[in-house]
């Protein structure tokens, strides 16, 4: 039998997130505002794994220059639909960030 260890903390939440929390729980935990907050701490867990693409500036220019070969033999459409997911995913990334960065400089 497997001893699961728990420690009693105190923690300081601002009143929005102690909100949020207690919301959570009420919707999914039935009122148990710990197992929330289990939940959300695995769940931040999983998130902070994840290690963004890197995205060189040579990669970029390469990408660039056969999406720009696509667009004029009309095959650009049907090449983004012969993508994985993940590789749809990442150009959707790179259009964000970029128009993010659109939108700074033009403040």
């Amino acid at each position: 039998m497997t001893i699961k260890k728990m420690r009693l903390l105190n923690l300081r939440i601002d009143d929005q997130q102690l909100d949020e929390i207690e919301r959570i729980a009420i919707e999914r935990f039935d009122g148990n505002t710990s197992e929330a907050i289990r939940f959300l701490a695995k769940l931040g867990m999983k998130f902070d794994a994840i290690k963004p693409l890197e995205i060189t500036k040579e990669k970029i220019d390469e990408i660039t220059n056969e999406m720009k070969q696509m667009i004029k033999d009309e095959e650009f459409c049907s090449a983004l639909d012969s993508l994985t997911s993940e590789q749809q995913g990442a150009i959707k990334r790179y259009l964000m960030i970029t128009e993010e960065e659109r939108e700074k400089q033009q403040l």
